[in-house]
Protein backbone atom coordinates (compact mmCIF):
# COMPACT_ATOMS: atom_id res chain seq x y z
CA UNK A 1 0.00 0.00 0.00
CA UNK A 2 1.39 3.37 -0.99
CA UNK A 3 1.64 6.10 1.63
CA UNK A 4 0.30 9.35 0.22
CA UNK A 5 1.10 11.50 3.24
CA UNK A 6 2.58 14.94 2.76
CA UNK A 7 5.79 14.22 4.70
CA UNK A 8 7.72 12.79 1.74
CA UNK A 9 6.78 15.61 -0.60
CA UNK A 10 7.63 18.11 2.13
CA UNK A 11 11.09 16.54 2.37
CA UNK A 12 11.85 16.39 -1.35
CA UNK A 13 10.93 19.98 -2.19
CA UNK A 14 13.59 21.57 0.07
CA UNK A 15 16.18 19.44 -1.74
CA UNK A 16 14.96 20.98 -4.99
CA UNK A 17 15.60 24.42 -3.48
CA UNK A 18 19.13 23.52 -2.36
CA UNK A 19 20.03 22.15 -5.78
CA UNK A 20 18.03 24.81 -7.69
CA UNK A 21 16.33 21.94 -9.50
CA UNK A 22 13.19 23.49 -10.95
CA UNK A 23 12.57 20.47 -13.19
CA UNK A 24 12.31 18.15 -10.18
CA UNK A 25 10.09 20.72 -8.46
CA UNK A 26 7.73 20.64 -11.45
CA UNK A 27 7.72 16.83 -11.37
CA UNK A 28 6.84 16.90 -7.66
CA UNK A 29 4.16 19.51 -8.36
CA UNK A 30 2.56 17.17 -10.92
CA UNK A 31 2.75 14.28 -8.46
CA UNK A 32 1.16 16.38 -5.70
CA UNK A 33 -1.70 17.27 -8.03
CA UNK A 34 -2.10 13.67 -9.18
CA UNK A 35 -2.42 12.19 -5.68
CA UNK A 36 -4.54 15.05 -4.34
CA UNK A 37 -2.12 16.61 -1.86
CA UNK A 38 -2.31 20.15 -3.20
CA UNK A 39 -4.80 21.10 -0.49
CA UNK A 40 -2.28 20.35 2.26
CA UNK A 41 -0.94 23.66 3.56
CA UNK A 42 2.58 22.34 4.16
CA UNK A 43 2.88 21.02 0.61
CA UNK A 44 1.40 24.16 -0.96
CA UNK A 45 3.77 26.37 1.01
CA UNK A 46 6.73 24.21 -0.01
CA UNK A 47 5.78 24.56 -3.68
CA UNK A 48 5.52 28.35 -3.41
CA UNK A 49 8.91 28.38 -1.66
CA UNK A 50 10.68 26.13 -4.14
CA UNK A 51 9.47 28.00 -7.22
CA UNK A 52 10.35 31.36 -5.66
CA UNK A 53 13.85 30.28 -4.66
CA UNK A 54 14.48 28.66 -8.04
CA UNK A 55 13.76 32.01 -9.67
CA UNK A 56 10.35 31.23 -11.13
CA UNK A 57 8.29 34.03 -9.61
CA UNK A 58 5.48 33.49 -12.11
CA UNK A 59 5.05 29.83 -11.09
CA UNK A 60 5.36 30.75 -7.42
CA UNK A 61 2.62 33.37 -7.73
CA UNK A 62 0.39 31.00 -9.68
CA UNK A 63 0.70 28.27 -7.02
CA UNK A 64 0.01 30.82 -4.28
CA UNK A 65 -3.09 32.09 -6.07
CA UNK A 66 -4.40 28.53 -6.56
CA UNK A 67 -3.80 27.37 -2.98
CA UNK A 68 -6.81 26.32 -0.95
CA UNK A 69 -6.70 27.69 2.57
Amino acid sequence: MRNTGDSNQGSVLPVCVETKNEVMARIMHCYVLKVGLFGHVKVGNALVDVYGKCGSQKASSRVFDEKVF
